[in-house]
């Protein structure tokens, strides 16, 4: 069994908690079912939107597939950026 972290972790450079540490893991990009559902949404719709250019947020093109970038659909649901957390912190 492996044990959860329960503060800052001791490598963390920059006393950086976990919680920012944990963000580098996530992908910079989602599909746009996705991000569809965290914002509740379903498929087509989802589609819809990204197709006609309405979806709430910003959608990449990459040849025939769709890509949301994950720091859009953040921004769109509240939470900050954490560099401009730590931009905030010092001063």
């Amino acid at each position: 069994m492996t044990a959860r972290p329960t503060g800052s972790e001791p490598d963390a450079p920059d006393g950086e908690d976990r919680h920012h540490m944990a963000e580098a893991e996530y992908p910079a990009v989602i599909s746009v079912v996705a991000a569809g559902k965290l914002l509740g949404m379903g498929r087509t719709k989802a589609y819809r939107l990204a197709k006609t250019g309405r979806f709430p947020c910003p959608v990449l093109r990459i040849g025939s597939r769709y890509a949301v970038p994950v720091r859009g659909v953040r921004a769109l649901l509240g939470y900050r950026d954490t560099h401009q957390c730590r931009k905030d912190r010092k001063g």
